[in-house]
């Protein structure tokens, strides 16, 4: 990148740049030109190209002076130059510029004016304190950025190529008029205040961005291309997409909205539509949706059904007052997040691959785990459950059972290689209970972080006298002390040598009294298939010869 220093007076001061020309030629009448007023004494850079395919020249005039530069054809990098006025308040630049940036942090610029400039073709303002833009009837403007500039007024009218505008977190922007846009796809206009926003002109549009303004409708009648809408932490009451089927994501969240239809938006894949007044939303026919967000809904949703959403990966519903809440029947459903509801029920028995799940605060009386795997979190905070069996989720990290006051039995897996956090305290577990919980906790120490593990015991009828000890010396920090007294320690020895392995026409069969972490190997020691086994269980495997390790039991078996 060059880089050209103009002080700007009367006289000029320094040109440090081999393409200025000792000539003062003058412009001609008609090169198009930008202008700029600023405070006298400001100090800027402006970062410009020219034409690809000739040589240009460029004017810089101010305080009477008109500075020629040349610009050799095919430059691309673009060129800088730094400009500092001395007592004039005005600087134009003459000629063929078609790309152009301003960084002027300290310096103010009341305007920049550009109108019928039919060779600028991208402007990107950044950061720099301007009042006002104008653009009106520059037929080849496509790009323009004017991003947390201060800027209040923008000028776009007659703007016919411009396909993408940028104008982010200009507080005092309350009015967009894109209606002379007809090219305009991509709109980001998020943390202004504008008010109104009308797309009947922009057919083409594909993207808006209108988080955190002021706007109370949207009408997209006119606009089938839309893709993505945000319009987070509007005061949104009437909002138009019927037409919108290409829509993919639509975020809708903190509005004023009281109903939301969707069905003809069958592509979308993300739909947050929390912090309304809406009370239900039909879902019917959004087989791609994979986000759903719909928290705290004023006036509250008694329910929720996702069982057409059979892609749906992430689910947050909260502080809905909630009593039902159907899941579809889906192994692609990773997180769950449904805290501080009512609900009663909860069937993620066919969400095997689920990774998270977080229901703190409801009426759930019971809920099927037995089957997760892949589960890693598991928040069930203030629930009525009496039992609980995470025995096949050996990969756990966090379990938070905290103020359960009804539960007294629970299982997890033999071994919890990956556990950090386990909160158990105010629930209703014996002695046997608490020991069967440390006896699979690991003993992982982590020299960076020596207090990484804690465990949550205190409150629970056997917290005196189970045996905290055993934590301690696996290195977790323990919240009570107990003396160990209250479970003989032969009851926690596991009866491994119940274990049957055997073979049925369709693969393994396993049966053990206890869960214990069991795999299948080919004869060429390759694993087949493993999984963590309790009670009667057949493992499918197509024929052929197999070893089985169960616990400490291993047998080859035939599959025919």
């Amino acid at each position: 990148m060059k880089r050209i220093l103009l002080f700007l007076s009367i006289l000029i001061i320094a040109l440090t740049n081999v393409w200025a020309k000792k000539s003062l030629s003058t412009p001609p009448v008609d090169a198009p030109k930008i202008t700029l007023t600023v405070q006298p004494g400001s100090e800027f850079y402006i970062d410009f190209t020219g034409l690809p395919d000739k040589d240009i020249t460029i004017w810089v005039e101010s305080d009477g002076v008109q500075t020629p530069i040349e610009v050799p054809k095919g430059v691309e990098e673009g060129q800088l130059l730094q400009l500092r006025t001395v007592k004039d308040n005005t600087i134009i630049l003459h000629g063929d510029i078609t790309k152009m940036a301003i960084e002027a942090q300290d310096s103010q610029i009341s305007e920049l004016n550009a109108d019928n400039n039919n060779s600028i073709q991208r402007v990107s303002l950044y950061l720099t304190p301007i009042s006002k833009v104008s653009f009106r009837e520059c037929k080849n403007l496509d790009l323009l950025y004017v991003r947390e500039c201060a800027t209040s007024e923008i000028d776009i009218t007659g703007c016919s190529s411009l396909a993408e505008l940028k104008c982010n977190g200009n507080e005092d922007l309350s009015v967009l008029d894109i209606t002379q846009c007809p090219a305009l796809e991509d709109l980001e206009c998020e943390e202004n205040q504008i008010e109104v926003l009308d797309f009947s002109n922009c057919p083409k549009i594909k993207t808006v961005n209108a988080a955190f303004n002021a706007i109370k409708s949207l009408d997209f009648s006119n606009n089938p291309l839309l893709e993505l809408l945000d319009v987070d932490s509007n005061q949104i009451e009437d909002l138009k997409i019927d037409k919108c089927t290409s829509l993919k994501e639509l975020i809708i969240e903190d509005n004023q909205l009281t109903s939301i239809d969707v069905s003809k938006n069958t592509k979308l894949t993300k739909l947050q539509i929390g912090e309304n007044r809406i009370q239900e939303v039909d879902l019917t026919g959004l087989t791609e949706l994979i986000r759903f967000h719909c928290p705290k809904q004023e006036g509250g949703m008694e329910k929720v059904d996702l069982t057409p959403c059979t892609k749906l990966q992430y689910v947050v519903t909260y502080e809905n007052r909630m009593k039902e809440l159907k899941l579809p029947a889906s192994e692609d459903l990773l997180r769950i997040e449904c805290y501080d509801e009512e609900l009663k029920s909860l069937d993620i028995s066919k969400n095997k691959n689920l990774t998270e799940l977080f229901c703190e605060n409801n009426k759930i009386e019971s809920i099927n785990t037995k089957d997760h795997l892949k589960l890693l979190t598991f928040r069930a905070r203030n629930n009525p459950l009496k039992s609980l069996d995470l025995s096949n989720s050996p990969d756990l990290v966090r379990l938070e059972m905290k103020g359960t006051p009804s539960l007294s039995e629970i299982k997890v897996a033999p071994e919890l290689k990956k556990a950090n956090w386990i909160e158990l305290n105010g629930c209703k577990l014996d002695a046997c209970a608490i020991d069967f919980v440390v006896k699979a906790l690991n003993d992982t120490f982590v020299e960076e972080q020596p207090n990484l593990k804690k465990l949550f015991i205190a409150n629970n009828p056997g917290t005196a006298t189970c045996n905290t000890k055993a934590a301690t010396d696996k290195h977790w920090v323990v919240d009570a002390q107990g003396d160990g007294t209250g479970c003989p320690q032969s009851t926690l020895q596991p009866i491994l040598d119940n274990i049957v392995i055997g073979a049925t026409s369709k693969g393994a069969y396993i049966y053990s009294d206890i869960a214990v972490e069991t795999t299948v190997y080919t004869v060429a020691g390759e694993v087949a298939t493993r999984a963590i086994v309790e009670g009667a269980t057949l493992l499918p495997l197509a024929q052929g010869s197999y070893i089985v390790q169960a616990g400490n039991k291993a047998k080859k078996i035939i599959v025919q």
